[in-house]
């Protein structure tokens, strides 16, 4: 079959020009084309076939090896949202197909997705219906968070408030799913430090007064190599804020406003880091926790503290 068989000619000759003028060996253009001029061929969520006139017409399509897995009618989740979810699928047919027959096999499709998972196909008239939800808003509302439990007893709930008047806007949080309990969003990351063995940490042997999984604390940073110090403080885990210390020592042209770093270029240049970590206080509030790490600075006068960094301590606790 020629490809002026399929494709216009118009289109057949750009695709060819497009081709020669590529300055590009490395790239290749791969052109796929149907079987007979009634085919379509598969692009995206669509299917295309342009015929003989260069009319385009295309529709909603899905791969063979989907597996059909959707929003299931038995799911944990609101009536609401599940009719909402079949009408986006509809809509999607419906802006995917170019034409009445085109239409016809896309929603053919969606009723198909729809059934394997439990639902109702919906009828013409129900899924080109528009609902419009007019949102009573109450001066003065107080809002109420509660966890969802069913679309039914959530339905009673807001039932209750409105026939009573109530000043309530209630906000309903999903609960615990078994993604959350079972799954970890990145389960291929290794920890450095293992807390059953905090030999294997390079932060614990090095720490003294806690362990590297400490949050919320004020600490002092000691050079080995020449007695000198720095203190600081960090919302996160020790683990976290001292390896970025130790990275900064390592290679300090990486890291040009960490202390540490900047002791090691000017007085400890292509040596090895030794590093020595010390637990001062704990302070969960950020306010706090800036108070005292200002008051250990006063109180210790560390070398690698830079008074720029004192300044700037003073400026966070007045604007606060």
């Amino acid at each position: 079959m020629t490809q002026s068989a399929v494709l216009p000619n118009f289109i057949s000759s750009g695709i060819n020009a497009e081709s020669q003028s590529d300055p590009d060996n490395r790239i290749k253009w791969e052109i796929e084309f149907p079987s007979t001029p009634a085919d379509f061929v598969p692009f995206l969520s669509t299917e295309i076939r342009i015929d003989e006139e260069g009319k385009v017409h295309h529709r909603f399509y899905r791969k063979t090896q989907n597996k059909g897995i959707t929003l299931h009618q038995k799911s944990h989740h609101p009536d609401s949202v599940k009719e909402e979810c079949k009408k986006n699928f509809y809509r999607n047919a419906t802006i995917a197909s170019s034409g009445p027959q085109e239409l016809d096999h896309s929603v053919k499709i969606i009723d198909d997705l729809l059934k394997k998972n439990g639902h109702q196909p919906l009828s013409h008239n129900a899924r080109n219906r528009r609902t419009r939800r007019r949102r009573q808003t109450t001066p003065d509302s107080v809002p109420l968070t509660l966890p969802f439990i069913s679309g039914t007893v959530c339905n009673k709930i807001r039932n209750y408030i409105k026939s009573n008047k109530l000043p309530i806007r209630v906000i309903f949080t999903p609960g615990k799913k078994l993604q959350d309990i079972f799954c970890r969003s990145r389960p291929l990351d290794k920890k450095t430090c293992d807390l059953g063995n905090p030999n294997n940490c390079e932060i614990c042997p090095r720490l003294t007064g806690t362990t590297c999984s400490t949050k919320g604390a004020i600490y002092l940073v000691t050079c080995e190599l020449c007695g000198k110090r720095y203190c600081g403080e960090t919302e996160r885990s020790l683990h976290a804020r001292l390896m970025e210390h130790r990275q900064a020592a390592r290679n300090p042209r990486a890291h040009p406003e960490n202390g540490v770093g900047q002791h090691y270029a000017s007085l400890h240049p292509n040596r090895t880091p030794v590093l020595s970590f010390k637990l001062l206080d704990l302070q969960s509030k950020t306010v706090r926790r800036k108070i005292v790490e200002a008051m250990y600075i006063l109180r210790l006068s560390p070398e690698m503290n830079d008074r720029s960094e004192l300044s700037y301590l003073y400026k966070y606790l007045v604007d606060v």
